[in-house]
């Protein structure tokens, strides 16, 4: 019945399903002894299993009482590509007064846990070093929060993945961008610690004794490359320190579109560090997929992985603008990655910053006339077409690339403030135009 509910809900509100599932799995503990075709593994005083109103309710002991770790688990199809669905109320009874792990649901190599008291919502992986505890074949080491989540609330989950892309995905509550997503992980996992096996279980680490709730519990397989949606509808901004001088939303037409923002800060100073790259959110593949227009506003390079997809992207028709900065085109990562040996510029210093704030260079190739003072010492790439010059330095370059395009803007923020600087009069427009149009 969810499930079902899930496919109407998406066609009511005009989201499209990104892909053709099977479910291979489905457990909404509505059958009469419903846990009996659980295999538990449990310790006296452990934690106490029970079922209510199509509902699986897990009583979590007080560690100070010398209770352990426990769980339940049932056998499961192993596949390569799908998605793990279920329903949590996390500390349905009362509240934590202190630091703790209780509820963990882990398919495969990939587990998650519930830091109750942090109310945050974690992700782990097996390690062949990882110390072994009772009742369970791995410890939390290395854990990553993945997003921060309210306790008594019911909220929806999805663990997305993809064997052989070593993809991993987070959702809550939101079917577009995951909250979390690891690129470089086994999900079949190692030897030692089953596959084919979903368990549930009670970490044995409880602060106080608390109940959660889960429910609705769908596995299903991904059977096709069904995540494109008929029409490229996404738009996809990454903003890093300088993207508010370019407010590609104002200045192109976007109606229609749906525009997804992902915003870079600098390191150290990220409260959200759920990835590499100090993005506070990353797309999801289906996202890339499904782009129209992928743009980096001076923000920094994201992972091969999604490099790839953001490639693929563009060779199926999506178009790329990179405008250039001090974060982008610099130390942003792109010399010498997948995505950087596309574009049309060839690096030669990651620190190539040339100009001064006395002698600025007239663009031409523009309708609207302007200036700017530093650019980006960059090479023209064999396969480029220069678009326009600041006075002899080619600044705006265009390669084709499959059905779509790659355009650079190597201008950089910076310099003089009267009207004539690029990113101030009509010449910041046409740049968009000439990139997306």
């Amino acid at each position: 019945m969810f499930f079902k509910n899930f496919v109407i809900f998406c066609t009511l509100t005009a989201i499209p399903l990104c892909y053709a599932d099977r479910v291979v799995f489905k457990d909404n503990f509505a059958e009469k002894g419903a846990l009996k075709k659980w295999r538990m593994v449990n310790r006296e005083n452990g934690a106490v299993y029970s079922v209510k109103n199509n509902v699986l309710n897990i009583r979590h002991a007080h560690f100070d009482e010398g209770n352990g770790g426990s769980f339940i688990e049932i056998t499961v199809p192993v596949i390569k590509k799908g998605k793990l669905e279920f329903d949590v109320v996390v500390n349905a009874s009362k509240a934590l007064k202190a630091n703790g792990i209780g509820l963990t649901v882990d398919l495969y190599n990939i587990s998650t846990f519930w830091h109750d008291a942090c109310n945050d919502w974690r992700m782990y992986f097996a390690e062949p070093t990882a110390k072994k505890l009772p009742y369970f074949d791995i410890e939390p080491v290395g854990h990553r929060k993945i997003a921060v989540v309210p306790k008594m609330k019911k909220l929806h989950y999805c663990i997305k993945f993809d064997t052989d892309a070593d993809l991993v995905e987070f959702y809550i509550n939101d079917i577009k961008d995951p909250a979390a997503v690891r690129y470089d992980v086994s999900v079949l996992g190692h030897a030692f610690y089953q596959p084919g096996v979903l368990r549930i279980g009670s970490y044995g680490f409880a602060p106080d004794s608390y109940d959660t709730e889960i429910s609705n519990i769908v596995l299903s397989e991904i059977t096709d490359n069904g995540n494109v949606a008929a029409g490229k509808n996404n738009v996809l901004i990454f903003e890093g320190i300088s993207s508010e001088h370019y407010p590609v939303t104002k200045l192109f037409a976007l109606n229609g579109k749906d525009v997804r923002r992902y915003t870079w800060d600098s390191p150290g100073a990220c409260p959200n560090t759920i990835n590499n790259y100090q993005y506070f959110k990353m797309p999801s593949f289906d996202s890339v997929a499904n782009a129209e227009y992928i743009i980096f506003n001076d923000a920094p390079n994201v992972h091969e992985a999604l490099q790839k997809k953001m490639l693929a992207a563009v060779r199926d028709g999506a178009k790329m603008l990179i405008m250039g900065g001090f974060f982008t085109l610099n130390k942003g990562g792109f010399a010498g990655s997948v995505l950087g040996k596309a574009l049309p510029v060839v690096f030669s210093n990651s620190w190539s910053i040339a100009g001064n704030e006395k002698t600025p260079l007239e663009i031409s190739g523009l309708q609207n006339k302007a200036v700017l003072y530093y650019h980006l010492n960059l090479q023209k790439s064999d396969e480029a077409e220069v678009i326009a010059y600041a006075g002899k330095v080619p600044v705006l370059l265009q390669k084709k690339y499959g059905k779509g395009s790659i355009t650079v803007f190597t201008g950089t923020i910076g310099g003089g403030t009267d009207e004539k600087v690029f990113w101030k009069n009509g010449a910041l427009k046409e740049i968009f135009e000439k990139a997306l149009k």
